[in-house]
């Protein structure tokens, strides 16, 4: 069983749509976690600008989620079944191995494992860009409490 996920892995890590998913799943979860609604005038919202400081990270990431993360987990199980489906080679997948139970276990490791790295490189990112950003924000939200209104 360890050889047939280790095989999943890499015909997963070869394929190229498995990374432009995961270059359009980071961008797409920084737009809207953060471009979005910086853009739409933050001081409306009912936190004003504390949804972008660093210890909002864990919040603003986890309800992204669900939107891209579910789609996203999705689209690679299909590339991952659909793909031995289109080219043919599920045919020779069940002659050669051991049988189609092993084969279906072994892509679902294989998505289970390779959807460890988007979710990190999607956390990664956005803690990047709440670094970069958190300076002039904060200097920013500081000046305006400090006014008097």
């Amino acid at each position: 069983m360890r050889d047939a996920v280790t095989a999943e892995l890499l015909v997963m890590r070869r394929r190229a749509a498995t990374w432009i998913l995961l270059g359009i799943w980071t961008f797409l979860g920084i737009f809207f976690a953060y471009v979005i609604p910086y853009a739409l005038d933050p001081e409306d919202s009912p936190a004003g600008l504390d949804d972008f400081l660093p210890q909002s990270l864990a919040g603003t990431l986890i309800a992204g989620f669900p939107f891209f993360g579910g789609v996203f987990a999705l689209m690679l199980g299909v590339f991952a079944f659909g793909s031995e489906y289109g080219w043919d080679t599920l045919k020779t997948l069940f002659t050669q191995r051991a049988g189609r139970l092993r084969v279906f276990g072994a892509k679902l490791a294989a998505l289970g494992l390779a959807l460890v790295p988007f979710v990190l490189a999607l956390v990664d990112s956005v803690r990047r860009s709440v670094r970069d950003i958190t300076p002039p924000v904060a200097r920013a939200y500081r000046t305006r409490r400090e006014r008097p209104g």
